[in-house]
């Protein structure tokens, strides 16, 4: 599923949501010349929404928002053991869970919004 959040001057700036992307609304801040920065913590909220199981999400900040660029954040996915199989006893101490590392691209569509899929997911 795919969500589009759309910023606007109503309540709590949100002004129309509607199904068809996983698009997140843009944070605006300022980086020099005028120019509209991403805001790495909405990107992220993005991200943890669309992809289950990360941890440790970061994603660059000041990214200079442009239409069509994208930018990528990096995390850790938190998956079974490759060592510990099924019907297998592990050993006393042993932690049945690993991580492994996960990039993801963000797309900056236009309009202020950004948004990633299932094909912007990729283990490391």
């Amino acid at each position: 599923m795919w969500v589009t959040v759309c910023r606007g001057t109503g309540v709590g700036g949100a002004r129309a949501v509607r199904v068809v992307a996983v698009a997140g609304a843009l944070a605006w801040g300022a980086a020099g010349c005028g120019s509209q920065t991403v805001d790495a913590s909405t990107a992220e909220k993005l991200i943890d929404s669309a992809f289950s199981g990360l941890t440790a999400l970061k994603c660059p900040k000041n990214v200079v928002y442009k239409k069509g660029k994208t930018f990528t954040c990096n995390a850790f996915q938190v998956s079974l053991n490759p060592n510990v199989g099924p019907g297998a006893v592990p050993t006393p101490g042993s932690n049945p869970t690993a991580l492994k590392s996960v990039t993801v691209t963000v797309h900056m569509i236009g309009g202020g919004k950004i948004k990633v899929g299932p094909g912007d997911y990729q283990s490391q």
